[in-house]
């Protein structure tokens, strides 16, 4: 019984170690698997600290958000009091990052104004500017498993621009609202006309 034991643990350690070998192998940069599944180990790390916390939160996350001007785009970010709010955008900027136009990502064309179609927030990203480097390697590592040794940002390397001020979205009002009274808020102080007329048109 006991060499039984000792026979089962043995075997287990084993196929332990195969699986890890197998999970290594397949995370190498440059290997086969890795290309075929695009990505680098690292994506999401890279994602919060030079894609997220620079660009997309202090550019992006307004319109692109719940009730903002974009909540109907391919692109609708979580704001970051939300649980798993770095894997859902993470998900979502890299189905944006895959989709191809005439050889350029839809993440390129939009916030730097190239698309054919315009963009209805402006340019935000300057082209071939440090901004649009940074989404261009994150296009490469999510699509094509490229640029996997890119480091991800540092908070000691520059600060990002001071936030803005702004005026509450609807979704946020409402949500302040309940916090802090306890109740839904019926009807809106803040229609649409005048959204727009501060925000733009969607």
């Amino acid at each position: 019984m006991r060499s039984a034991n000792l026979l089962t643990r043995n075997l287990g350690i084993l196929l332990l170690g195969a699986g890890l070998s197998a999970l290594s192998a397949g995370a190498c940069i440059g290997g086969d698997d890795a290309k075929a599944g695009a990505g680098c180990p690292d994506d999401l790390a890279f994602f919060e600290a030079s894609v997220w916390k620079p660009i997309l939160s202090q550019k992006c996350a307004v319109c692109h958000s719940e009730g903002g001007l974009a909540s109907g785009s391919r692109m609708v970010l979580e704001p970051a009091s939300a649980d798993g709010y770095l894997e859902a955008n993470f998900a979502a900027v890299k189905s944006v990052a895959s989709i191809d136009v005439d050889g350029t990502s839809l993440l390129l064309l939009k916030p730097s104004g190239r698309h054919p179609d315009g963009h209805t927030g402006g340019t935000l990203v300057e082209f071939n500017g440090s901004d649009y480097e940074v989404l261009s390697t994150f296009v490469g590592r999510v699509t094509q498993g490229k640029g996997c040794d890119a480091p991800a940002a540092s908070c000691a390397t520059g600060a990002p621009g001071p936030r803005m001020l702004r005026r509450l979205s609807r979704s946020e009002y409402d949500a302040t609202v309940r916090d802090l009274f306890g109740i839904v808020p019926v009807g809106h102080p803040y229609p649409k006309r005048l959204a727009e007329r501060h925000h733009g048109a969607v």
